[in-house]
């Protein structure tokens, strides 16, 4: 999360990466990551990331009506919960990330999801995500990228380099 962050920041956003683990004494190794995920609340982690939005929106340097979200696998959820939860939100971005079971109503953000071909857990759903947030009136687009497994986006067993650097460009341009 380190290294997207200081890719949004190179790409002229300004970037903030909460420390969701921080309530349980902060993880530092892969392993320590793992194990505390598994131990945190998602109603906390959402909490969270709405006072991460919060700061955002009192930094003089930031455009608070354009404060966006982008989040891989876990952390997609919890942007699209953000989303979902936060009408101030401008635009959400997620990875492979499960579609919250909230009404949309309140929301407002456009949101983009990339998915892969392989995942069928989350990628099975896209549709009736589309559905769903196209019967609301919001603005939803998604990417399926083919012959990828979820975590195609980030380096390890799974990466897809053509398919990582292609839904990157995408974010960018959807941010920008």
């Amino acid at each position: 999360m380190r290294e997207i962050t200081r890719e949004l920041a190179a790409a002229g956003f300004v970037a903030l990466a909460p420390d969701f683990t921080s309530h349980l004494g902060g993880a530092r190794t892969p392993d320590q990551i793992a194990q505390a995920v598994g131990q945190l609340s998602p109603i906390v982690t959402v909490q969270d990331a709405r006072a991460a939005l919060a700061y955002l929106q009192k930094e003089s340097g930031v455009d608070a009506a354009k404060i966006s979200t982008v989040g891989f696998g876990w952390g997609g959820w919890r942007s699209f919960s953000l989303a979902v939860s936060s009408p101030e939100l401008y635009r959400a971005v997620i990875y492979c990330g499960t579609t919250p079971s909230q009404s949309f109503d309140a929301m407002h953000a456009a949101v983009l999801a990339h998915y892969a071909q392989f995942d069928f857990r989350t990628t099975g759903n896209v549709l009736l995500t589309e559905k769903t947030m196209t019967d609301a009136g919001k603005k939803f687009a998604y990417y399926v990228y083919p012959q990828v497994n979820r975590g195609f986006y980030a380096p390890g067993a799974q990466y897809s380099a053509e398919a990582a650097k292609l839904a990157w460009t995408r974010t960018l341009e959807f941010l920008k």
